[in-house]
């Protein structure tokens, strides 16, 4: 399925040991451009959904691609999230909009390359590989639901790791 939430959950762990140097939007943003071509794919029934854009070289240039439209897509994004849940910006639901070229560089390659390796081991007409080489030698090496449990997992612990920071960051001020 193109457009698939668990690709986040390893996105959410990223985040977390990355905080600023690391843009989870632009990373969002990378999942969904990666996946363009496998919705066209789908929608024209081909039977072969991940093709170019699901090796490492296309996912490169998905990656550039994310990075120089992505950024400022996501900043636009986040300025806009701002409006609408924290128009005075002392709401804890505030987000910097701001991201830096660094984070944007991180949260995109790390997008593209994950969502590849991620994909490599669950479909075997993938070629990750191509064009230098035919072979997927991820298929297989984990099975889909415990890859999907690891993905879903990693988000879990993400998602608690965040809510720990926050209360202990509001215990912290009240100091």
């Amino acid at each position: 399925m193109p457009f698939t939430p668990v690709h986040l959950g390893p996105g959410a762990a990223f985040k977390i040991f990355g905080g600023r140097y690391f843009s989870f939007t632009v990373f969002g943003f990378s999942q969904v451009a990666i996946d363009v071509e496998v919705l066209i794919r789908m929608c024209r029934g081909d039977s072969i959904f991940h093709g170019f854009t699901h090796t490492y070289l296309g996912a490169t240039l998905i990656g550039i691609a994310s990075i120089l439209i992505g950024k400022p897509v996501c900043e636009s994004c986040l300025w806009i999230w701002n409006e609408v849940v924290s128009p005075e910006g002392h709401n804890r639901s505030y987000i910097s909009p701001r991201i830096s070229w660094l984070a944007a560089l991180m949260g995109a390659m790390i997008g593209v390359y994950s969502h590849v390796f991620i994909d490599s081991i669950m479909h075997v007409h993938m070629h990750p590989l191509a064009p230098f080489s035919d072979a997927n030698p991820l298929f297989g090496v984990i099975a889909v639901g415990s890859l999907r449990l690891l993905c879903i997992g990693l988000g879990a612990f993400a998602a608690v790791s965040l809510l720990i920071m926050a209360v202990w960051r509001k215990a912290n001020r009240s100091k």
